[in-house]
């Protein structure tokens, strides 16, 4: 939360307050319990923006993650390149690629696997080319492969995944960075 989102949160809670405490003289000056709920009323509503843009502030504009699976290859068969289409709404964010690999239920993960990935941004220029060897994790699953990348525009990315033979699908889960 930046300096000015603070601001802003400090004023409006000293204006409700006063708003209140204001309402509640003018009803005990004047003998008027209806100025106090009227004050309380506006007080809640205003409470209600407040807490909504605790949230707003709280939230530093990060879209949530992206999630998709996707088909792996067939037991025997060769590796497919499966592609995933995914819009960027903010290019000055960095945006972190996980895909998770998932084995089928009668052949349990062994050795290593090499995950290719190329990343197209809306113009379909290449901005990532790149794989990453992935190992076994606890005898049972397989260890994520991790990229990133820096969008140099905003709008529909392509991301090209190349699951390895014998990978039953995998989840690709993308997520913005500030880091």
């Amino acid at each position: 939360m930046d300096i000015g989102n603070v601001i802003l949160l400090a004023v409006m809670a000293a204006l409700l307050a006063i708003l209140y405490l204001g309402s509640s003289v003018m009803a005990i000056r004047h003998q008027k319990p209806q100025l106090k709920t009227t004050g309380t009323m506006l007080c809640l509503g205003g409470a209600a923006v407040w807490v909504m843009v605790l949230f707003a502030a709280l939230s530093n504009g990060v879209a949530p993650p992206f999630r998709e699976r996707i088909a792996g290859a067939e037991k025997s068969g060769k590796p497919v390149i499966r592609e995933v289409q995914y819009e960027v709404l903010n290019r000055e964010i960095s945006h972190l690629v996980e895909v998770r690999l998932a084995n089928y239920a009668d052949h349990p993960p062994e050795g290593m696997l090499m995950v290719r990935y190329k990343v197209y941004d809306a113009t379909g220029a290449m901005i990532v080319d790149g794989d990453d060897s992935v190992g076994v994790k606890n005898g049972l699953l397989w260890n994520p492969a991790r990229f990133g990348f820096h969008p140099v525009r905003s709008g529909m990315h392509k991301i090209l995944i190349e699951v390895p033979a014998g990978v039953a699908a995998a989840e690709i889960l993308i997520e913005e960075s500030r880091d």
